[in-house]
């Protein structure tokens, strides 16, 4: 539960609102802000600035992914409570970006209550990318990771069909179809459509063009977010999004092992060898811009996303063999560089840092480990089962720690900032 009083909030810019009526459109911004991928924190602190901005004397705000409550005091005396039940969520980081800055309009004094829901509406109506775009970063993505976890460049044209396949099916399945059947479905057409291209001759490797798919299915910003949700206190929050992650993850193995028993042609884990560094630099900032297009960001931050990736794994590379640290500390000291990289991107872009930061995290996320994890528990190999699936687990616990690590500090110094602030003020 967040609360806060005006005291820690620069002077009201007006006082002269119902409780209702602020509530309503802080809650509007809030909803579809969590709804566009906006952390759980961020949510409730949107709700506490905006109704403080606005003359509130005492404001509070609960969020978990699914519901949204807060109520808020007024100088009057009159006070309100509403509940939002939030259905559903996506990675729509430009209606995000959009969101957010309504609600730093609304706290900076320059937009009203009536326009900023006018704002919310023309924001809920608005189109993105046209179709092709997200084809195209499904391309890019499913492509470029199926030659950076090292197959072939025909196993990326091959995991390119099957981004296609896998983006038609989800933008023609409909928002309102259960999520895990959509991740089972997507995951058993993707993984035959897979194994179809290697037997024709597209494709060269099953596993590397599975692996490119499952990059587009795995829920690797959701466990992150989890994690980060965890380790910075939100426990009700981060344990709902970690149980989320860890169904869909369930979902994709079933589907893809599932399309592994009815087609068994060609099936293996014979992993080749390592991409070159420079291919493997060059595939990562490639798949980068492909999921910065599949998430709708402003084409102005996709070259700084792009470049994000590069920190990432150029970052990994130096810690994994130049250094010879361990699987969970290259990824941390890696997404730590990604997330500080994210953090000054911010703040040259007057941007919100999840824009940047889900994106530069995807060539951490671990699409490999999770296919050979499923094979290997197919094939009745327990050792290698488990083998694969700890150091699945490490990555992506080392991920969430480094990113975890700079969020923690960056709260620090904004409450430090605050502190200071407020002992200057009395």
């Amino acid at each position: 539960m967040k609360q806060l009083t005006e005291k820690a909030i620069s002077v009201p810019v007006s006082t002269s609102v119902s409780a209702d009526e602020l509530l309503r459109t802080a809650l509007d911004i809030a909803e579809h802000t969590l709804r566009c991928g906006g952390d759980v924190r961020r949510v409730e602190e949107t709700i506490i600035r905006i109704c403080a901005a606005f003359g509130a004397t005492h404001t509070e705000s609960f969020t978990i992914t699914s519901v949204i409550v807060a109520s808020v005091w007024m100088p009057d005396g009159t006070h309100s409570q509403q509940m939002r039940r939030v259905y559903g969520s996506s990675n729509n980081l430009e209606a995000f970006e959009t969101y957010n800055s309504i609600s730093r309009s609304l706290c900076n004094g320059t937009m009203t209550l009536a326009e900023a829901r006018e704002a919310v509406r023309k924001a809920r109506q608005k189109k993105t990318y046209p179709s092709w775009v997200y084809y195209l970063g499904a391309i890019l993505a499913a492509g470029s990771f199926a030659v950076f976890f090292g197959g072939s460049w025909q196993d990326g044209i091959a995991a390119g069909i099957c981004g296609i396949v896998i983006t038609f099916l989800n933008r023609h399945l409909g928002s309102n179809t259960n999520q895990i059947a959509i991740t089972v479905l997507d995951s058993f057409v993707a993984g035959g459509v897979a194994i179809l291209l290697v037997f024709l001759g597209i494709g060269l490797n099953v596993e590397k063009v599975m692996i490119g798919s499952i990059m587009l299915l795995i829920p690797g910003v959701a466990f992150s977010v989890s994690m980060q949700d965890l380790l910075g206190g939100d426990v009700l929050s981060g344990t709902l999004r970690f149980i989320q992650a860890v169904l869909l993850a369930l979902s994709i193995a079933l589907g893809f092992s599932v399309s592994m028993l009815v087609f068994p042609i060609g099936i293996s884990a014979v992993q080749s060898a390592s991409a070159a560094k420079w291919l493997f630099l060059f595939t990562g900032v490639l798949g980068t811009i492909g999921f910065s297009l599949l998430f709708s960001t402003r084409i102005c931050h996709v070259p700084m996303a792009g470049i994000g990736g590069l920190i990432a794994c150029a970052v990994y590379l130096f810690a994994a063999q130049w250094l010879e640290l361990n699987v969970f500390s290259s990824n941390m000291l890696a997404a730590t560089a990604a997330a500080v990289y994210s953090y000054v991107c911010a703040t040259v872009r007057k941007a919100p840092r999840n824009i940047f930061i889900i994106a530069c995290m995807i060539p951490l996320v671990p699409g490999s480990g999770l296919y050979y994890t499923m094979y290997y528990l197919i094939a009745h190999q327990t050792d290698m089962t488990l083998q694969y699936f700890s150091r699945t687990l490490e990555t992506a616990l080392g991920v969430s720690a480094g990113f975890a690590l700079v969020t923690a500090f960056d709260r620090a110094l904004v409450y430090l900032r605050q502190k200071y602030k407020m002992n200057n003020a009395k």
